[in-house]
């Protein structure tokens, strides 16, 4: 056998070498290919993970937006329903006192304000006690006198009422009603067609009388008769006609009349109109 020569040691080691160098090239080819798609599978499943992140961030943004939004609209409306009778649905807004005092509109719709004030004048001229505004009150003690020459007497029973005796006579209605099981928004509902809430009504602002009685059956009376022939001719109307209920809110009330100037009254009269008929605002009930 023949012994190997140096010079093919080396050729033999410089073959092997060769072939490694070609097997460990091969082999990190392999582990780029491989690893690249793991790169993408982790770069893709980041960004899904990142998006649902931002998904969710956004939902609770949406959320906690909505929430306030409707939080403040309900302290909005809150805030806004502060009436003291809001809860059986009143909601009035301030009259106009600016306009002429005789064509002044106070009902459950129409407030005076709070600052609302008056010059009132007492009946004492025609021995009573009850007052009225102090504009109104020389034309209701002419059409007593006049009525009186005839030999009618329109005994004055309730004029001018202050915001406090209003409330208190309302109350005490409310309280009627309750006391019938009423719940107690229907109650104060029953209670403002027959007594108005405290502000609204037209006696607060001392231009109505209540004459002689308060009941229906005044109808029947000379007196009432007298009244719906010649009150317009001193500037009152009666205010709650029986077939306009609907339109005023108010029970029929032959003894409540209202001073609201005698060109106006007469004017009234003859269109058969209510008061709120006559100034426009009736389509805002």
């Amino acid at each position: 056998m023949k012994k190997c020569r140096k010079s093919d040691i080396v050729v033999i080691l410089c073959i092997i070498i060769a072939v490694a160098v070609i097997f460990f090239g091969c082999w990190l080819k392999l582990g780029k290919v491989q690893t690249q798609p793991v790169d993408a599978t982790v770069n893709s499943s980041t960004t899904e993970t990142t998006a649902a992140q931002t998904t969710a961030e956004e939902k609770v943004s949406e959320t906690t937006t909505e929430t306030t939004t409707e939080t403040t609209t309900e302290n909005t409306t809150k805030e806004e329903s502060t009436y003291a009778y809001a809860y059986a649905g009143f909601d009035p807004v301030i009259t106009d006192t600016t306009v002429p005092f005789n064509r002044l509109l106070v009902n459950r719709d129409y407030i005076l304000p709070e600052n609302f004030e008056l010059n009132l004048s007492t009946l004492s001229e025609i021995g009573s006690g009850e007052k009225l505004d102090s504009r109104v009150a020389p034309y209701y003690i002419k059409m007593f006198n006049a009525a009186k020459a005839e030999g009618i007497i329109l005994t004055p029973v309730s004029g001018y009422r202050t915001y406090d005796r209003q409330k208190i006579n309302f109350e005490n209605r409310i309280a009627v009603y309750q006391n019938q099981g009423y719940s107690k928004a229907k109650a104060t509902d029953l209670a403002a067609q027959v007594i108005l809430p405290p502000g609204t009504s037209e006696h607060n602002a001392g231009l109505a009388m209540d004459i002689v009685s308060l009941e229906t059956s005044f109808e029947n009376t000379a007196a009432f008769r007298w009244l719906c022939e010649n009150a317009a001719d001193y500037g009152f109307i009666m205010r709650y006609p029986k077939d306009k209920t609907d339109i005023t809110k108010i029970t029929y009330e032959p003894w409540h009349w209202r001073f609201v100037g005698i060109e106006m009254a007469k004017d009234i009269k003859s269109s058969g109109k209510t008061l709120e008929e006559y100034l426009g605002a009736y389509e805002s009930f």
